[in-house]
């Protein structure tokens, strides 16, 4: 699944069905004009695709004219976010009136809105900003028949109830289509996270994004919150923010039984922000396999004491057992972890290698600590196609290129090796 935050779509419609062909707006370009009786509306509709994450463009294009409008308008609907009970009651009044959208919509983004506090019966004093959630499992799922990706974010537990949340969860269960489940900015205890983990039939990709695992203050026992079945996750993408503790793949594997989710995982993001992930991490690559095929890694933190990791650490980076990998990015290439994780790379399919690092630490390249990397990959991928090396920093490339190519001769000698410099 893509990185990018979806669209948020609008209800509205951007072009009434009595407007004119030619009425031009302010905001449509004039020259377009001259264009919408030539352009194939085939073309149109992939220029929409593009134009996902660009609303106003969207919009601007829509205007044109009505075959326009009605071309684009599904790239407009693509991506809806709900934050509000009266967000709920509009698309649901939309999607009474127009199904045909219903089958346009394939990601949803609930974002409850903190500004909300009005006064609600069994909530005290407060209702909780997330409370319309408990009609969305109810209202929706009949009629969004191909959604694919619903994004939780900034979701709260401070207010909610064990029953509640119990009698919640479960209801998840009828958005059959959905593949992919994203928490971001979420505070939430790792029992109910596991629990809507568990709930969606088809869900196949996760993303983890900045979200904290607290303490089960008014979800008591959140632990024993209904689990529906494993998710035979394909696509798993952990990182945490800069400044939090956060749920990497130590919380991950407290969530569920990871033999049963990871063992089909083809592509794998993460990051480890604190040195007790990198032993997390060793023990989440005992139950890949030879499935995974993208490994993306990233080590945030850099207070390594002597520049080495405990023996128990360095040897929990096994991943000879990862023999379907074919592209792999590592930052940065000088931490120790790295060092140990590369001399066990295994796979004769290894296609592309990206390896990022920063200035002062290309200084730190040496030969001894990517020996045994560069020696197997070198002889045994005979699929080997590029090793790009990124990097950041003031030095010129020239002398960048130079280290490099001392440090991985044999690699050097494949003609594989290209440098970069970020930005550039």
């Amino acid at each position: 699944m893509s990185n990018k935050r979806p669209r948020e779509g609008s209800l509205s419609s951007p072009v009434s069905a009595e407007e004119p062909d030619s009425h031009q707006t302010p905001s449509t370009p004039a020259c377009a004009f001259l264009f919408a009786n030539v352009f194939p509306l085939e073309l149109v509709d992939y220029i929409g695709s593009f134009l996902w994450d660009s609303f106003a463009t969207l919009q601007a294009v829509s205007l044109t004219c009505r075959d326009w409008h009605t071309t684009i308008r599904p790239c407009i609907f693509r991506a809806l976010t709900i934050n509000s009970e009266h967000r709920l009651k509009e698309v649901e009044r939309l999607l009474d009136s127009e199904p045909t959208i219903a089958f346009w919509i394939r990601e949803l983004r609930l974002k409850p809105d903190p500004s909300i506090a009005l006064a609600g019966p069994g909530w005290g004093h407060i209702l909780h900003p997330c409370a319309w959630m408990f009609r969305f499992p109810i209202i929706l799922p009949w009629k969004l028949k191909k959604l694919r990706a619903i994004e939780l974010i900034g979701i709260v537990e401070a207010g909610w109830k064990y029953r509640q949340m119990a009698m919640l969860l479960p209801k998840f269960s009828y958005f059959k289509t959905v593949k992919s489940l994203s928490f971001i900015d979420c505070r939430l205890p790792k029992g109910v996270i596991a629990s809507f983990i568990s709930v969606f039939p088809s869900m196949n990709e996760l993303r983890v994004i900045n979200t904290l695992d607290t303490a089960d203050t008014n979800l008591n026992s959140s632990d024993k919150l209904p689990r529906l079945g494993a998710p035979q996750l394909t696509s798993l993408h952990l990182q945490g923010g800069d400044d939090v503790v956060d749920l990497e793949s130590h919380g991950f594997l407290t969530w569920m039984d990871p033999r049963a989710c990871l063992q089909r995982l083809k592509c794998l993001q993460i990051r480890l922000q604190h040195p007790a992930n990198v032993r997390d991490f060793g023990r989440m690559l005992t139950v890949l396999g030879p499935s995974l095929q993208h490994l993306d890694l990233t080590i945030s933190y850099t207070d390594v004491p002597d520049d080495s990791l405990p023996p128990a650490v360095a040897e929990s980076l096994d991943c000879s057992n990862l023999l379907g990998l074919c592209t792999m990015h590592l930052k940065p290439l000088t931490h120790p972890a790295i060092h140990h994780f590369l001399s066990n790379v295994k796979s004769p399919i290894l296609k592309n290698v990206q390896f990022s690092m920063c200035f002062p630490w290309i200084h730190c390249l040496k030969v001894k600590d990517y020996v045994d990397f560069d020696e197997h990959v070198s002889s045994a991928s005979k699929a080997l196609q590029e090793v790009l090396f990124l990097y950041t920093g003031p030095l010129k490339i020239d002398h960048v290129m130079d280290k490099v190519h001392k440090t991985f001769s044999k690699l050097s000698a494949l003609n594989v090796i290209r440098v970069l410099k970020e930005g550039s």
